[in-house]
């Protein structure tokens, strides 16, 4: 191992414990956020206009009079149930779809029960569809979708189940060709002879085994896509009818980038009010560093896989 890899691994292995401390904590702010006793009363006191950031408040107070820090945390388990959403979407449509083509798939058959042309054929239509899917720019799609839908139908469950289906086609895609692969490796060639169903090859010795990091990986950069694109609709459309998340908070704020807060306690000698800068760059702070948090946890999944290989 040269110098530069053992850099490099430095690097890889501290952005993965920085990622995890991230995530912890915003678990545990979502777990705050759900005790009986989380209430805006036990955490700061309304004031009648923003104030910025001080000791008492560290990251300032919004126009609600409540602290940015506790809006924050009493959104943060907002994402759970639409990351979960697209997660298991993505992993079930892209393991059952890239399994059932790769394995059965006649490109580099071999000898055995695989070459079944009774399934052969799921290949091709399968493979177009990855690419199909693979061809689209995920977001453009997704937003265009959001502008021609009704005002009254735009619950994020449904764009989160689109994330969660083109995840799921580039997840196909990968154990599509990772199963072509593998099936030649001599443990599936004795689970065929032995008489194995194909069903318990695919799940015992290739999905939960030597296919897991890739579907880990694509697991968490699921559950980043769903923030990004959450944060993105909201900030486009205010109208937006969804869930208080983060990208909410973002999105309220952007009325405030470069507005003036005008407070007796805030006014300077000249008359000029300090700058909202608090109300937008924290929401924005905790979505990128979440965000950056899931893709780096999904690069080290990668590179681990690749490392043990």
């Amino acid at each position: 191992m040269t110098d530069r890899d053992a850099l490099a691994g430095s690097f890889v292995k501290r952005g993965t414990i920085g990622a995890t401390c991230i995530l912890l904590c915003t678990a545990l702010m979502a777990l705050v956020s759900l005790l009986p006793g989380f209430a805006p009363s036990n955490l700061v006191q309304s004031y009648p206009a923003p104030l910025p950031p001080s000791w008492s408040h560290p990251l300032g107070t919004g126009t609600n009079g409540y602290g940015v820090l506790r809006d924050i945390i009493a959104r943060s388990p907002a994402y759970l149930p639409h990351g979960l959403l697209a997660v298991a979407i993505a992993v079930i449509s892209g393991c059952a779809l890239g399994s059932v083509a790769g394995y059965f798939s006649a490109t580099g058959a071999v000898a055995g029960a695989r070459n079944n042309t009774r399934w052969a054929w799921t290949d091709t239509p399968i493979r177009y569809l990855f690419g199909l899917f693979d061809s689209m720019p995920r977001l453009v799609v997704i937003v265009l979708l959001f502008a021609a839908l009704p005002a009254d139908t735009r619950p994020f469950y449904v764009f989160a189940g689109i994330i969660g289906l083109t995840g799921g086609m580039q997840l196909g895609g990968v154990i599509r060709s990772e199963t072509i692969s593998l099936r030649r490796e001599n443990y599936i060639e004795a689970a065929v002879e032995l008489g194995l169903r194909d069903v318990w090859i695919v799940w015992r010795h290739l999905l939960t085994t030597r296919l897991r990091p890739v579907i880990i990986g694509q697991a968490f950069q699921t559950a980043a896509e769903v923030m990004l694109v959450e944060t993105t609709l909201r900030y486009l459309f205010p109208q937006f009818n969804a869930e208080k998340t983060w990208g909410g908070l973002l999105a309220s704020a952007r009325a405030y980038v470069g507005a003036p807060a005008f407070h007796p306690h805030l006014l300077k000698a000249d008359g000029d009010g300090v700058q909202l800068w608090w109300l937008w760059v924290f929401p924005a702070a905790f979505i990128t560093a979440n965000i950056v948090a899931l893709y780096l946890l999904s690069d080290a999944v990668s590179r681990g896989r690749h490392a043990t290989d």
